[in-house]
């Protein structure tokens, strides 16, 4: 992380959340399942990893991902916080409300 701060000088933040997605993305997405499944959820993994996106989105691994994977991602987030998908179309949360 230093690397790139010395390398682009841009800000932490952006440069945490870019260690974010190469370090620990695939490790939420395996917290998130553990957790669905104390929970009784039996959902795929690729829900999980897709939902350990969440604030990262605008990173540059996210836009390196291909069109069809950033959509699908988005709508997933976008599903389960606002039951709604990028179109705006009403669609059903698979999992409940956290009061987060």
């Amino acid at each position: 992380m230093i690397k790139d701060y010395n390398k682009t000088r841009r800000s932490f933040n952006h440069l945490q959340h870019e260690e974010f997605t190469r370090k620990f993305v695939k490790y939420i997405g395996g917290a998130l399942e553990s957790y669905g499944m104390s929970k009784g959820y039996n959902l795929p993994r690729s829900f999980y990893n897709d939902l350990a996106w969440g604030g990262l989105e605008g990173t540059n691994a996210f836009k390196k991902l291909s069109s069809s994977e950033r959509k699908r991602i988005s709508n997933v987030i976008s599903i389960e916080q606002y039951k709604k998908d990028t179109n705006g179309n009403y669609k059903t949360p698979k999992g409940k409300k956290s009061g987060c």
